[in-house]
């Protein structure tokens, strides 16, 4: 009985502290179109990282008896989240960010860098999977040497998140209404 009363004290003190005031003087309003395409291009460079950073370290050989599909097991997740990354990004582009040509130029330019960017993706994906796949069926892989690819792939990974930080802040500052 005591520690129902308790509770039901806690209860009611915590509700009586969260008030029933007016405070939409304290709400704020969500980011404006720029500070969402800007949080969007950092979103989508982090998860860019990511998606790099497994197809990096899945390892396809040696691997246990039996195992197949280890680079579309590996990369399953990242290849999706920067799917879906991407493709957010891409809806905050064309959000109304604004007429002025710098921030024109920044919108073109982080288009451009994010579709670059997703090609070399998928070709180092396509490219290691099929490896992996000529491997285990024992047939001879047609494709160019994944380990230069990857190479490649991550050196431009590197190259894309400075310039996503500064095409980020270039949104933020020339899209600002």
């Amino acid at each position: 009985m005591r520690i129902s009363t308790v509770i039901a004290a806690l209860a009611l003190a915590t509700l009586v502290g969260c008030g029933g005031g007016d405070d939409s003087d304290n709400k704020k309003s969500g980011p404006t179109p720029a500070e969402a395409a800007a949080q969007q291009v950092a979103s989508w460079k982090r998860v860019a990282n990511g998606y790099n950073a497994l197809l990096q370290t899945c390892r396809v050989f040696p691997k246990q008896p039996g195992e197949r599909g280890v680079v579309p097991k590996c990369t399953r997740t990242g290849r999706h989240a920067y799917a879906v990354e991407t493709a957010r990004l891409n809806q905050a582009l064309a959000a109304s960010l604004g007429s002025s040509p710098a921030c024109q130029a920044a919108v073109t330019k982080t288009k451009a860098l994010v579709a670059k960017a997703t090609g070399q993706y998928a070709r180092a994906y396509s490219y290691y999977a099929e490896a992996e796949s000529a491997f285990e069926h024992k047939t001879k892989y047609k494709g160019p040497p994944v380990i230069p690819l990857l190479g490649r792939t991550h050196l431009m990974t590197q190259r894309n998140a400075k310039a996503a930080d500064r095409l980020g802040a270039t949104l933020r500052d020339s899209c600002a209404a």
